[in-house]
């Protein structure tokens, strides 16, 4: 079992206050709330499916010796946010360890210019706001304190995503490290002017990313098609992982290997390196009997 960790006082004294959350709830459309509760239910619902438990197992083998494998859940997680991030890929990074019962999940940004409203309603929907914007000395400070006793995660995302940090070699035993790179282009699959509020939908939920889009498109304008790339049905497909389209139209794509997501799911998204092995730390002890 865990020691009862927490993290340090100066850390939680970076937080955002939460009239700035406040704010922005109150900026964002009505519908993009509902669509953002929408999604965040999914992912709770979907994340508890792969729920475990800190166990111990010991076997013994014939040819004279006996493997005991232990598992425990880290005590903490750390979000830790460089560059861009959109609201459906923060989320879906965050879900999970809420998911697993891990009470201590933060977020780090390193930029607060990539703090966007849609991100902070998002982050306050789903209960997770302890959000902070840290130098990279104040982050080395706060992993080599929370490491000192506890193990512990930390979920690297965004477009400047890096492998591992200078301190996780000074703590390689205490901190486990996993690297998720924002998408760079998602796919959208439109029939014309009744796909619109898929269209809106994902641009707000993926902000930040570049939308690879086909289908009947002639119901958008030049302002629609900002940060877009409009494809033949032949380079659609080519270097996209996940693909938003009506229900109609997914037969289409369903051969493809690519995440679809229907009409009402614009702000769901996955990660498939997060399952629940990920918060759990692993210790193996072979020994001769």
């Amino acid at each position: 079992m865990h020691k009862i960790f927490a993290f340090p006082e100066w850390f939680e004294d970076k937080w955002l206050d939460d009239e700035t959350f406040a704010q922005a709830y109150d900026e964002i459309a009505l519908k993009n709330r509902y669509a953002i509760k929408t999604a965040i239910a999914r992912h709770f619902i979907l994340s508890r499916n792969e729920y475990s438990h800190a166990k111990q197992q010991r076997e013994s083998f014939t040819q004279g010796f006996q493997l005991e494998q232990n598992t425990e859940k880290v005590a903490w997680v750390i979000v830790y946010i460089q560059g861009k991030i959109s609201p459906a890929q923060l989320l879906a990074a965050i879900i999970p360890a809420m998911s697993q019962g891990i009470e201590q999940v933060a977020i780090v940004m390193d930029d607060k210019k990539n703090i966007s409203q849609e991100l902070l309603v998002s982050l306050e929907l789903a209960g997770a706001t302890w959000l902070a914007v840290l130098t990279k000395k104040e982050l080395d400070q706060l992993l080599s304190v929370s490491a000192k006793e506890h193990f512990g995660l930390v979920v690297s995302v965004g477009e400047n995503a890096k492998e591992k940090h200078t301190i996780t070699r000074k703590n390689n035993q205490k901190i486990l490290w996993l690297t998720l790179n924002m998408r760079e282009y998602i796919g959208i699959y439109l029939q014309g002017e009744v796909d619109r509020e898929i269209f809106e939908q994902a641009k707000i939920a993926h902000k930040g990313s570049i939308f690879k889009i086909a289908g009947k498109t002639d119901f958008l304008s030049k302002t629609d098609l900002i940060d877009c790339e409009l494809c033949t049905e032949e380079s659609f497909l080519e270097e996209i992982s996940e693909i938003y389209c009506s229900d109609t139209a997914r037969h289409l794509f369903e051969k493809t290997g690519i995440n679809i997501y229907c009409a009402g799911n614009q702000w769901y998204f996955y990660w498939d390196k997060l399952l629940s092995s990920v918060f759990e730390r692993k210790q193996q002890i072979l020994y001769t009997e």
